[in-house]
This record gives C-alpha cells, structure tokens and sequence, in this order.
C-alpha cells in the first residue's frame, strides 16, 4: 500500500495518508474546519502563524496594550500577567461566545497583575454586552415615555 505525504488542509501539519486526496490529519481538524470555514489569512504573507480575530487590527491593538501595560509593570511574566495575556487572546477570539465577560475578566486579572505598581496606558475599552445595551435603550424608551 502507498503511502502519501500530504499537508492538512486545516491546521498545515505534514501526515502520511493512505490516499492522496486526504486533506485532514484527524477527523478533530476536519470538525474544526466545518465549524469554521472561513481560513484566517495571514495578513502579513509571510506564512507566520496570526492569532483568530474577529477584528484582527483591533485584536492586535488590544494584545499589544495588555503586553505593554504589564511589560512597563515588569509584571509581564508573572502568573497574574500570564493569565492577563491569555483572557485577552480568548477575549477576541471570534469563537468566544461572551467577549464582554471575558474583556471583564481580562481587566480584573490586569488590574491584579498590575496591582501595586504605576498607572499605564489607558484601560482597554471594553465592548458594550448585547444584554445591557437592550436595557439601556428600553430604560431610554421608558424615560421619554415618561416625560411626555
């Protein structure tokens, strides 16, 4: 039986497949890439690996002050720091179900790490959450109700 050097067409891990036309290394990668058809495309073209965004400018921007504010701090290696950096990746991944209790856990875990040390950049905005901003306009619609 011949054996074919293929490159998946999900995650671009070199596999050994039986036939080929097999794009997938394991049915996992191939699940991942159904769930999520669009490829993320490396903006830079240099065929480096580019972290999941849904905005991937914003992302960036986001990432780079979390990393700035804690390297200033010189807390960037501490666990506090760590976890910081990691709720902010997750935080803009576009398969987060919550980003804004995420952007608020990923404050809460900056402002630890950064506890005890000078005032950095501004805060990170965080993104309004679908639910309270529902509330607000039917607490605006109810006020104005009101008034007349």
């Amino acid at each position: 039986m011949a054996a074919f050097e293929v490159e998946c067409a999900g995650c671009g891990v070199s596999f050994t497949a039986k036939s080929p036309r097999a794009k997938w290394h394991d049915p996992a990668c191939k699940k991942r890439a159904q769930r999520k058809p669009e490829s993320v495309v490396d903006e830079a073209g240099d065929g480096g690996e580019q972290e999941p965004t849904a905005n991937s400018t914003y992302g960036r921007d986001v990432l780079d002050a979390v990393r700035r504010d804690l390297d200033k701090a010189g807390r960037l290696d501490t666990v506090d720091g760590r976890v910081a950096m990691y709720l902010a990746r997750q935080s803009i991944n576009p398969d987060c179900k919550n980003p804004a209790a995420m952007f608020k856990q990923m404050r809460e875990a900056l402002a630890t790490a950064l506890e005890g040390s000078e005032p950095a950049a501004p805060a990170v905005p965080v993104p309004e959450d679908e639910v309270e901003k529902a509330r607000k306009a039917r607490e605006q619609k109810a006020s104005e109700a009101s008034i007349r």
